[in-house]
């Protein structure tokens, strides 16, 4: 006895390695359910293996024994991952059951080193991001309008204590990058899961603004500016300036001139990522 099962799979060959070492990696297969490897992919085959520029596609539907998974399905796709360029995965279909759980078996084979790789991409995409959502519990800024930002953080604290004693627990500095809306609501909706998985059930969450470049930039230019204008201050309180004044007037002038500038600009460059009126819940606006 056995059952209908359709095995599955497409890879790209390794440059180098022979038809007949493919072949024979085929084998068990090949010799089990009776058909031979092709050099052109045919749609209207039932029973195909193919090597086509590279590429093998296996796509069979077969009468498998209950022995058919250990000693033919496995076999060939692990000689199969001996030859291939990139991780791959087969599945093996048993078509007699209704049971999801029981009908599909994948395995993932190539390269050692490519196969963590592959696992991580395939999660990736498989992660329905756009499902996860902030704990109704949460305080502070929805999600939606901390992903506009440059820089966000999601806090948590004590579910007896309050927002102000949240401690930042996940962080995240996009300055720079060129990011569409999508894939920023995508990145706040990863940030979210991770604080969530810090949370557990122990914490409440607090998302807001976040600290990252930008802020540190700011502070950086506002000591500069600070340092500057009390060096002037104690020049102009009697110290004395330097026998050319009037060039280093012109040159503080131009520095204080500058760095002024630079402030302004970057604080309403970031102030203009989101228009949200603060409540006494939210963080400050980017300092100004």
């Amino acid at each position: 006895m056995g059952y209908d099962a359709r095995i599955s799979f497409e890879v790209t060959i390794r440059e180098g390695v022979t038809r007949e070492a493919v072949e024979a990696a085929l084998k068990p297969l090949l010799d089990d359910s009776k058909f031979d490897l092709l050099d052109h992919d045919d749609p209207l085959e039932e029973r195909l293996a193919a090597l086509v520029d590279g590429i093998l596609i296996v796509r069979a539907d077969i009468s498998a024994g209950y022995n058919f998974h250990d000693h033919v399905f496995l076999p060939v796709v692990e000689a199969v991952g001996e030859l291939a360029d990139d991780a791959f995965e087969a599945t093996l279909e048993n078509q007699d059951t209704g049971d999801a759980e029981e009908r599909y078996t994948t395995v993932i084979a190539g390269p050692a080193h490519l196969i963590p790789e592959y696992k991580t991409r395939t999660a990736r995409w498989g992660l329905r991001v756009e499902d996860i959502a902030l704990p109704l519990s949460s305080r502070g800024w929805p999600l939606e309008n901390i992903a506009t930002r440059e820089c966000m953080t999601i806090a948590a604290f004590p579910k007896d204590g309050h927002h102000t004693d949240a401690v930042s627990r996940v962080s995240v500095d996009l300055v720079g990058l060129d990011l569409d809306d999508a894939r920023r609501d995508r990145i706040g909706r990863l940030a979210v899961l991770l604080a969530r998985e810090i949370a557990g059930e122990e914490l409440i969450l607090h998302p807001r603004p976040g600290y990252g470049a930008a802020e540190r930039v700011l502070d950086a230019a506002g000591d500069a500016l600070r340092a500057v204008n009390d060096y002037d201050a104690g020049l102009n309180a009697g110290t004395g300036r330097p026998p050319e004044a009037a060039d280093y007037q012109v040159l503080l002038d131009l520095v204080k001139s500058g760095l002024g500038r630079v402030r302004e600009e970057a604080v309403a460059r970031s102030n203009a990522v989101v228009a949200i009126e603060s409540d006494t819940e939210q963080a400050s606006a980017p300092r100004g």
